[in-house]
């Protein structure tokens, strides 16, 4: 790599990062062209969230700028592009983006994850947006939009002896000039946050857009949550939407930080360039 600062944090700190070694030097040819190619959210993510392993309780500060709440135990990984095991018969795995909180490995996967709760209580699944919006249908459904999907594998989140998490948070991560509140709508994403974070109508909205045609797994080890305890769930859920720029300056700080920001920031200009 061509940034020494970030490749020794990656190298230090691996143990920390969720990822498969092929995934990861992936990302790491990544960093080193993303200063041609300014729209790679992948990228973008790992240069946001990387600095936070520079100190011991890094995760613990991104799991809060993430969910706007403190992690009940110290969070042991990042994890990047996690496979949760999928709730409906038609669809695939879900590739996560970015996930903390009581996480594991799934047995027999490559970087298939389940909820761990020696690990904590709380998980936050995020979705890492730069230019593009969010998909609105799958195959065999044309309803069902992306982020309901990643709820849909959030909710279900378990582990063998299926256990949930006590708490739940969904956050969905863009430029600043795309957060709810600054100005008109330009993604359906925008539409889709303050539906589902409104107090009074979330619920609702949340419970119209699960209901779904797709069949339901379920095993001997896992199953999808009855309606009683999936309200349960979605009455718990928070649903945040948090910029790039947020992360990377609440980040500690360190060498490593100021080589991300510098690469970040080209984006951040190509953004502002563009809006």
């Amino acid at each position: 790599m061509r940034y020494k600062k970030i490749e020794c944090l990656i190298k230090t700190r691996r143990s920390l990062i969720g990822c498969t070694d092929a995934n990861l030097e992936k990302l790491k040819k990544g960093i080193d062209k993303c200063e041609t190619k300014l729209n790679d959210e992948t990228v973008w993510t790992f240069l946001a969230v990387l600095p936070y392993l520079s100190v011991t309780d890094g995760l613990n500060n991104l799991f809060k700028v993430l969910t706007g709440s403190g992690a009940s135990t110290t969070i042991e990984k990042l994890w990047l592009e996690a496979l949760p095991y999928p709730p409906r018969e038609s669809e695939s795995n879900t590739h996560l983006d970015l996930a903390l909180g009581g996480i594991t490995d799934r047995n027999g996967t490559k970087n298939g994850i389940k909820y761990c709760p020696n690990f904590g209580k709380q998980v936050c699944f995020c979705e890492m947006k730069w230019e593009s919006d969010i998909s609105t249908s799958v195959a065999n459904n044309l309803h069902r939009n992306q982020i309901a999907r990643v709820i849909d594998n959030l909710i279900s989140f378990q582990d063998d002896g299926q256990n949930r998490p006590e708490k739940f948070y969904f956050t969905l991560v863009t430029p600043s000039v795309f957060v709810q509140g600054k100005g008109p709508y330009s993604r359906l994403y925008g539409y889709k946050i303050k539906e589902y974070s409104n107090q009074n109508t979330g619920l609702q909205s949340l419970q119209s857009d699960l209901s779904s045609n797709l069949k339901v797994r379920g095993t001997a080890d896992w199953k999808y949550p009855d309606q009683y305890t999936r309200n349960a769930i979605l009455k718990k859920l928070v649903v945040k939407h948090v910029s790039y720029e947020a992360i990377i300056n609440n980040a500690p700080d360190s060498d490593a930080k100021q080589e991300a920001y510098g690469l970040l920031n080209r984006g951040f200009q190509e953004i502002k360039r563009k809006s």
